[in-house]
């Protein structure tokens, strides 16, 4: 059984947020396919 690992990243918009979250879930994808990857971006209200 694998640790549980959480990573999250906060900033305002232009900032690359959302592109560093989406570019670090899919390198982890490809690194372990049997690994379960959550990527949920928000864009605020």
């Amino acid at each position: 059984m694998r640790a549980r690992l959480e990573v999250r990243f906060a900033g305002f918009g232009g900032q690359g947020v959302i592109t560093a979250g989406r570019l670090l879930a899919l390198t982890v994808i490809e690194a372990d396919p049997d690994l379960y990857v959550v990527y949920s971006p928000s864009y605020g209200l």
